[in-house]
């Protein structure tokens, strides 16, 4: 793997943004993993023509919290999300829009970044990904974020991080070599939903 230039999540969604969504969401490529609805595409690109541009984050932000992902330069490569916020658990999705940038740590590094912010911003006491089994990348980046698998359902997998468990992780990392990775075992005994 190339090591990732720096990212962080921009909470102010900007119009060449919302055009950056809709190329995404019409990617079969780069929706194959993801849970959306179909038309979410359209429905993006007529957000944008009927609001206005300060309201895209309004929007985007009606379901939880919204980030783009940015690359050094400022520019959004991705998208993170911290949805269904009910309580003190939330669930995450995250995907990288940008696919020459695949496999270059992006995600596992905006996923640190929104686990961060959902523990120590939000206060949330957990957090879940629901990731497809065969989307390697998001199970290798939610593993090398200290998250765990807790539960397999039809082709799921169901991996969450509780506050405790990711500040655990966080020290555990700070003694770690830079360059060491974490063993990646595919989930086998998780219990069912």
């Amino acid at each position: 793997m190339n090591e990732a230039a720096s990212v962080f999540l921009r909470a102010d969604i900007q119009i060449q943004d919302g055009n950056n969504l809709a190329d995404w969401m019409n990617d079969r490529q780069i929706t194959q993993y993801l849970n959306e609805e179909e038309g979410v595409s359209e429905e993006i690109l007529a957000l944008l023509d009927r609001a206005p541009s300060g309201m895209l984050t309004y929007h985007l932000n009606q379901h939880g919290r919204f980030f783009m992902i940015c690359a050094q330069a400022g520019c959004s490569i991705g998208f993170i999300k911290l949805a269904s916020c009910a309580g003190k658990s939330c669930e995450i999705v995250y995907a990288i829009g940008e696919k020459l940038l695949w496999g270059r740590g992006y995600g596992r590094r905006a996923l640190d970044l929104a686990l961060g912010e959902a523990f120590f911003e939000m206060r949330m006491e957990r957090v879940t990904a629901r990731i497809m089994r065969a989307n390697l990348r998001s199970i290798r980046a939610a593993v090398h974020c200290g998250m765990r698998c807790t539960a397999q359902k039809s082709g799921l997998l169901i991996y969450a991080i509780t506050a405790e468990e990711y500040i655990a992780h966080k020290l555990r990392a700070q003694k770690t070599p830079k360059n060491a990775v974490p063993h990646y075992q595919p989930p086998t005994r998780a219990a069912s939903l």
